[in-house]
């Protein structure tokens, strides 16, 4: 075995080990964007139902 032959595998390795870290990371980017789109207009139209509820006016105005 050549003495440089080692850190080359371990080079190689750690390259060939990039490669699903960056497709995990990619899916996990993609989810959380997607997270984001689905639930940002749902929140704004919950918070638009719950704030014409009568309850509602009493907890704006209630003393804290």
């Amino acid at each position: 075995m050549k003495r440089d032959t080692l850190p080359l595998l371990w080079a190689r390795g750690l390259v060939a080990a990039l490669a699903p870290w960056k497709a995990i990371l990619l899916a996990l980017l993609l989810n959380a964007a997607l997270a984001i789109v689905v639930t940002a207009p749902l929140a704004s139209r919950l918070h638009d139902v719950l704030d014409a509820r009568p309850a509602a006016d009493g907890l704006a105005h209630a003393s804290a």
